[in-house]
């Protein structure tokens, strides 16, 4: 049996939401598909700021399967990223640790050189 497949979105992706219709695109494409699909608590952290600009974050916050809590071994594995990678920031480190901890298939950045740099594994990165 296939992997489900697994998407996360990172902030960039949230922000980008608010002006470009192709997070639309890409959200309904991967629900019509049964992908999961999470963001990462840092994202939304990182992306909100508490005012009516957040509509468009909400909306898609509510979009998807869920909004993944970072936890003690994901940011220890995110330390373990910095530490290989010096210039790297802290949350792409713990966006990526997360992706890597929830077998993610796929990852929605506007920072994919970023982003490959931090990966382990076989993450697909879609570049917004």
């Amino acid at each position: 049996m296939a992997q489900r497949r697994t998407l996360i979105l990172d902030s960039g992706a949230l922000i980008l939401g608010e002006r470009d219709r192709r997070i639309d695109a890409l959200l309904k494409k991967w629900a019509s598909e049964g992908a999961s699909i999470i963001v990462p608590a840092i994202a939304l952290a990182e992306a909100t700021r508490g005012g009516p600009r957040d509509a468009t974050i909400n909306r898609i916050v509510h979009a998807v399967e869920r909004v993944a809590s970072i936890d003690e071994p994901i940011a220890r594995n995110a330390g373990r990223k910095l530490a290989r990678r010096k210039n790297a920031g802290t949350v792409d480190a713990v966006i990526m640790a997360a992706a890597e901890h929830h077998q993610a298939t796929d990852i929605a950045t506007t920072d994919p050189i970023d982003m490959k740099a931090l990966s382990e594994s076989a993450i697909n990165i879609i570049s917004l």
